[in-house]
């Protein structure tokens, strides 16, 4: 592991703002701390769940607009386990929607720990009480199981590219070898915090999970807003048996997040599923308001399974419900599978489904 420990004296700095390496974010400091703390600590990813299984768009400013992704990739073809099932395809020429902007209510970090992803260091776990500054380098990240961040306060994550060369096999998992982040929540409750995560980019054709997240101890305190998230493709294998594949979302959150804040997310090329949204399955109660804005998920040409899946109720009253306002929601089928846009769909009358993948 390359040495994290040092001081940010390149960083410009004034009282509230810190401009380290074309990073802007809004930072209060101590009157005795003059860099941020560079943590070294690096776990193994946690257990997790079992699975039933723009361009970089910020940095320090936004621009108004992502301009035509034309992405042309075959993927390699993996050696499977038997009963299984892979398919080769090409990634199609998408446009994202407008950028959105960072709103005042992002928390201001107080005295954070920075955690600068790469090929070495792509495990970062945070004190419960630290916050976190996760500086992202300019150019794409490609290393085996991708990037996982754990724990900390509040959290803020601006651009990042992950864009694996290869199809990985080191777990057996092709969810966990070829997802691009994970982030997961602090073991023990803590009080309530917020993560952003803005401008991510999971890119190539070689993408078999992209964003998990799991609240962990902290399901009913934690606010995920994830803003400016740009998806180019999303593959899985499929198992003998009906149901059983092994990775194929583009976000999928288990146990939470207690708020759930999306405001511009576009996931392309979907083999398999887009958001599969688990926020009960490490306990029922509830939670605070989701906010979907600015979503689009296209689903794969040749073929897909439900774009949108909740395990649970939708603005119901019992205590496997939460209530969601969507806004500007759309999603793309492939040709005669408008059927498959949304499970439970009488929940979902608000969404914009449209046949035949006109993106």
């Amino acid at each position: 592991m390359s040495d994290h420990a040092g001081n940010n004296s390149a960083c410009a700095q004034s009282p509230s703002v810190t401009a380290c390496g074309g990073l802007e974010t809004r930072i209060k400091r101590a009157p005795e701390d003059d860099d941020p703390l560079f943590v070294t600590t690096s776990h193994p990813p946690p257990e997790e769940p079992s699975m039933p299984t723009f361009s970089r768009p910020l940095r320090t400013a936004l621009s108004s607009a992502v301009a035509a992704l034309t992405l042309t990739a075959v993927a390699a073809t993996p050696a499977l386990a038997t009963g299984t099932t892979s398919t080769v395809r090409t990634l199609t020429t998408t446009t994202t929607s407008s950028t959105v902007a960072a709103p005042a209510t992002d928390p201001v970090l107080v005295n954070p720990v920075v955690w600068k992803p790469s090929p070495t260091w792509n495990v970062f776990t945070a004190p419960a009480d630290r916050d976190v500054l996760v500086d992202w380098p300019e150019t794409p990240l490609d290393v085996a199981g991708g990037f996982t961040l754990i724990g900390g306060r509040n959290v803020i994550s601006t651009g990042g590219t992950v864009n694996f060369s290869k199809e990985y096999h080191v777990t057996g998992e092709a969810a966990k070898d070829n997802r691009c982040l994970y982030i997961a929540g602090n073991a023990k409750a803590q009080a309530a915090r917020t993560i952003v995560l803005d401008g991510f980019h999971c890119a190539g054709s070689n993408v078999y999970e992209g964003i998990n997240f799991d609240s962990k101890a902290e399901r009913t305190t934690l606010t995920l807003r994830m803003r400016n998230i740009l998806i180019d493709g999303v593959k899985t294998h499929l198992g003998a048996v009906m149901g059983q594949h092994d990775g194929g979302d583009a976000f999928q959150t288990w146990s939470g997040p207690a708020k759930l804040e999306v405001n511009g997310f576009t996931a392309n090329n979907l083999d398999y599923q887009g958001f599969y949204l688990q926020p009960f399955s490490r306990g029922q109660g509830a939670l605070g308001q989701w906010n979907l804005a600015n979503v689009t998920l296209n689903g794969s040409r040749t073929g897909h399974a439900y774009l949108l899946w909740l395990a649970g109720t939708r603005n119901g009253t019992t205590s496997t419900s939460v209530r969601i306002t969507v806004q500007n929601f759309r999603i793309n089928t492939a040709p005669n599978l408008s059927w498959k846009a949304v499970w439970n769909k009488s929940q979902w009358p608000d969404l914009t489904v449209t046949q035949g993948l006109s993106y």
